[in-house]
């Protein structure tokens, strides 16, 4: 018969550091596995606690007492069955990272604003319907996981928080985004919109792609790359478009001149510019699942292509130009 106990180890001299688990004893064997409920009271009282770990768990409920634990820097509920979070949390004034991703949370207390030393706010996989606006106090942040919630919009109020590097907000329900936000935030080098209901670029021109580097619009509505839009875009090595509804591509395409990977599948394309031999950096071209009747001759001259991906098109041949690519080592 196995016995259950819960342990809560804590260092006696300087109670920084708690982790929660359950031990099952079977036979002279000792299996551990997290599998804490709910959170004892005790832990609400270390109020010099630094460290809190209580991942992978079934935790449904933080107590509001959480307030006490003002020193926590770092505090994960990863993994749980959370639906809410206390108002208290906002007295975490100390608090550096905090992970309650994988839960179900529809919304967050207004006082989260209140942490403003938060370096890396982990809210992937959630349920959440909402942002609250004072999301744009957390000056410090650097990493915000939106991937995977229920939300249909943003706070315009995120452009205040300058120094994030990732905007990633995959798997939402958004259609827009508030207008100039990408262009505030000055230091993004990757943007994920992949997976949402977007029919247009987001607003604010060239200058939201500056910094950028990577540019993920997968799975979306758009019909159309406008003109001009990645002009400023200096950086930018991989662009994906996969699985939208774009029938042409702009006619400065022969200026994205350090593209590495172009992924334009599964779009209703026809045609293909000839400009795309201006792409002389271009290793991975990703053409499938289009209506592409016939490729341009000058392909040929993408001298560092690798991959040419062209499986469930129209395409009757293939230009003889294709043989100039020495370097490709997939054609699909």
């Amino acid at each position: 018969m196995a016995q259950k106990d819960i342990n809560l180890w804590v260092d006696s001299e300087a109670p920084c550091f708690v982790l929660l688990q359950t031990r099952a004893r079977i036979g002279k064997d000792i299996i551990y596995y997290f599998d804490v409920i709910l959170i004892p009271d005790v832990v609400y009282k270390l109020n010099s606690l630094t460290t809190l770990f209580l991942r992978f768990n079934r935790i449904r409920i933080v107590d509001e007492a959480i307030n006490n634990l003002t020193n926590l820097a770092m505090f994960s509920l990863r993994e749980n069955k959370i639906k809410e979070l206390p108002k208290g949390v906002g007295n975490l004034v100390n608090l550096v990272t905090f992970d309650i991703s994988h839960n179900h949370l529809e919304h967050l207390p207004e006082e989260i604003g209140n942490c403003v030393m938060l370096n890396s706010l982990d809210l992937q996989h959630n349920e959440l319907l909402d942002i609250p606006s004072s999301i744009g106090n957390l000056r410090s942040l650097t990493r915000l996981g939106l991937r995977y919630n229920s939300l249909t919009k943003v706070p315009k109020s995120l452009e205040n928080c300058v120094n994030m590097d990732e905007f990633n907000v995959e798997g939402n329900n958004i259609s827009s985004l508030p207008e100039g936000l990408l262009s505030s935030l000055t230091q993004l080098s990757t943007i994920t919109l992949s997976r949402n209901v977007f029919q247009s670029y987001p607003s604010g021109g060239p200058s939201q792609f500056c910094s950028a580097y990577s540019i993920n619009l997968e799975q979306n509505q758009i019909n159309k790359i406008p003109y001009g839009i990645f002009s400023r875009a200096q950086y930018l090595t991989k662009l994906n478009m996969k699985d939208n509804q774009l029938t042409s591509l702009p006619l400065d395409i022969g200026t994205w001149l350090n593209m590495v990977e172009l992924n334009l599948g599964t779009n209703q394309l026809s045609k293909i510019p000839e400009d795309i031999q201006d792409l002389q950096k271009l290793e991975v071209l990703t053409l499938s699942n289009n209506l592409l009747r016939k490729l341009p001759a000058k392909i040929g001259n993408l001298k560092k292509l690798r991959v040419l991906d062209l499986e469930e098109n129209k395409l009757e041949n293939l230009p003889q130009e294709i043989g100039k690519f020495f370097l490709l080592i997939c054609v699909i």
